[in-house]
């Protein structure tokens, strides 16, 4: 069981791509950009105009999995009719699978969908587990199956749904290879979504928060500056500015890595520590990078990551630290190093 994919939409510039919303999802309509459940952002999808959504592959196709993710509904208006899902996932035609909805009473209904406007109900939790703008955390455990098919639903934490041996699978594929926000209809159905992840196995983790940990001081200068005489300054924005300041490495080899600030807390959990970078290059030569981790006594280069000729957000999810080859510790965190490395 391990987490294959985190989102706390903290980055993102806007929704467009590059550097926005549609560097990592795929969007219908125009979503945008609100405050998150603790800080940070969280991507807003306002569906009050025509089939606003937002769509996120997995890293692989699952045929079991959970998610869990923040979830505030604006208002409950437009929620009664065509049980047009919230959240959905599909496979990799990509045709919707299941997915849920909120009803106009606050309850919550897991659907076999047929498309964004028709399907059967699986099962609807009691009313009023959902209230209005309010940030929730919802969580599901999903088996893609025709005869054996598995839809739990947990809401801060309380199961609200524990659906076994139904259908959820539409198509001919028994598994999902993706997950939308929002439906492609002209429906009133304003929600915020933050604090994602994806498990590769229908087993919850619990309610998560994924935080965001910024550049505080330089550990290797090894890249040229856009301006000034410090290069974290130049990459620790709120969220990623392109080319109005960077960094920029010429030479395989060359490697820029930053110390970072500290947790808010100390988690008895740390699920994965995620190294993320948005990265261009600027010429016709193929080129690569590593995100650099540096914990204790270990060097970590990782995976090698091809650059295009307009930016690329670039993740390296690490779910265990790799000093110890053992689960991430708050102490570990807060003294991990870090940065880009020019590989190719």
């Amino acid at each position: 069981m391990t987490a294959v994919l985190i989102d706390g939409f903290d980055l993102y510039n806007g929704v467009g791509a590059n550097t926005g919303l549609a560097a990592k999802w795929t969007i219908t309509g125009t979503p945008s950009m609100v405050s998150g459940r603790f800080g940070g952002q969280a991507a807003k999808v306002n569906q009050s105009s025509n089939g606003v959504n937002i769509t996120r592959p997995f890293p692989a196709n699952y045929a079991s999995f959970a998610v869990g993710f923040g979830f505030r509904l604006v208002t409950f208006a437009g929620l009664t009719g065509s049980p047009y899902p919230m959240c959905s996932f599909h496979d990799s035609i990509p045709t919707i699978q299941c997915g849920l909805r909120v009803t106009a009473t606050g309850a919550i209904e897991a659907n076999r969908y047929t498309s964004d406007s028709a399907g059967t109900v699986l099962g609807t939790s009691s009313a009023g587990v959902i209230a209005a703008n309010t940030w929730h955390y919802i969580e599901c455990e999903v088996t893609i199956s025709d005869a054996s098919g598995v839809f739990k639903v947990y809401v801060d934490g309380v199961q609200v749904l524990n659906l076994t041996s139904v259908d959820t699978k539409n198509t001919a594929n028994a598994y999902a290879s993706s997950i939308k926000f929002g439906a492609s209809a002209n429906i009133t159905q304003n929600i915020d979504i933050d604090d994602l992840y994806v498990n590769d196995a229908a087993t919850k983790l619990g309610e998560r928060r994924v935080e965001t940990l910024y550049p505080t001081s330089d550990v290797a200068q090894g890249f040229a500056r856009s301006s000034g005489a410090v290069n974290y300054s130049l990459v620790d924005e709120a969220q990623v500015n392109g080319d109005t300041d960077y960094v920029q490495g010429s030479t395989v080899g060359d490697v820029d890595t930053y110390g970072f600030g500290d947790l808010s807390g100390s988690p008895a959990t740390i699920d994965a520590v995620q190294f993320t970078s948005f990265a261009v290059k600027t010429d016709a030569t193929a080129r690569s990078i590593a995100l650099q981790i540096k914990s204790g006594a270990t060097t970590s280069d990782g995976s090698n990551y091809a650059l295009a000729a307009s930016y690329t957000k670039i993740e390296r999810l690490t779910t265990v630290d790799p000093n110890t080859a053992a689960a991430w510790t708050a102490a570990n965190v807060n003294a991990v190093q870090g940065g880009p490395k020019v590989t190719v």
